[in-house]
């Protein structure tokens, strides 16, 4: 199997437990790049969360960020593809966050912004890197698409409302988790899978000479479009079964193990 595109979760996956990038995964990045591999993100991070990562790699690729609903070149900052959910749906959907008590993060022009001013969502901003912004009504604030949709709050009540929510909006919305306090929601055709599989036409590059690392359950679409799907040992049993390779944790440099196995070693 020859790799010729690495795509990479970013939270639990290529970052380390102090939300950095290690020196030898860097490295391993690097003589990937030197084999002619090309490597980025898909992650469900903000474009402006994910780019200083891509900079500080020097990656020259479009970034799939916002779990796939922006596709977004990391030099040029040519947008490829966008797409955001319809007003009336967000506006459903931050409504029923309200009634549920939960803290809630709506995304313009990758800008985040509240109206309940919490500690979840002081510490969301913290980890992400970005500032928020708090307006007075999120519904009447409202009136462009936004990219994406996040209910902060405690796993139970999320993982309930991830099945009901499912069940109410249908194919309306992609909805899933990426950590056990966020629900996402965005566009049905925003996931990482199908983000991975625009790029990968972009660049004439077939599913199996595609690797990807994910965690997570939102990493199921993007393991899926990949020809060698790796988990992380920290990753979800659910991902892990679904996986071709477990391979470290992420605390373990565990994306520069398969890195070195399956494509430096050959």
């Amino acid at each position: 199997m020859t790799i010729k595109l690495i795509a990479s979760d970013l939270d639990g996956t290529l970052l380390d437990e102090h939300g950095g990038i290690s020196e030898r995964t860097k490295e391993a990045i690097r003589r990937a790049e030197k084999k002619g591999v090309l490597f980025t993100f898909a992650t469900g991070r903000m474009y402006r969360s994910a780019l200083p990562f891509a900079q500080e790699l020097n990656l020259d690729l479009p970034l799939i960020t916002y779990e796939g609903a922006l596709i977004k070149t990391s030099h040029t900052q040519e947008v490829i593809r966008h797409r955001p959910l319809p007003v009336d749906l967000a506006k459903e959907i931050i409504t029923i966050g309200d009634q549920e008590h939960l803290s809630v993060n709506v995304y313009v022009d990758d800008e985040i912004y509240v109206h309940r001013e919490t500690e979840a969502v002081q510490d969301y901003s913290r980890m992400v890197r970005v500032p928020y912004t708090k307006v007075d009504h999120l519904q009447s604030f409202l009136e462009q698409p936004p990219t994406k949709v996040i209910y902060i709050g405690e796993e139970e009540r999320l993982l309930r409302l991830w099945g009901e929510l499912k069940e109410q909006f249908g194919d309306q919305a992609y909805i899933t988790k990426s950590t056990p306090h966020f629900l996402e929601f965005t566009h049905p055709q925003a996931t990482k899978g199908n983000g991975i599989q625009v790029l990968s036409q972009i660049l004439n590059i077939k599913q199996e000479e595609i690797m990807a690392f994910g965690d997570n359950f939102n990493d199921l679409s993007l393991l899926s479009s990949a020809g060698l799907a790796v988990a992380m040992e920290n990753g979800r049993e659910e991902l892990k079964k679904e996986a071709d390779f477990v391979t470290s944790s992420n605390r373990e440099d565990g994306v520069a193990q398969a890195i070195e196995q399956f494509v430096l070693s050959e």
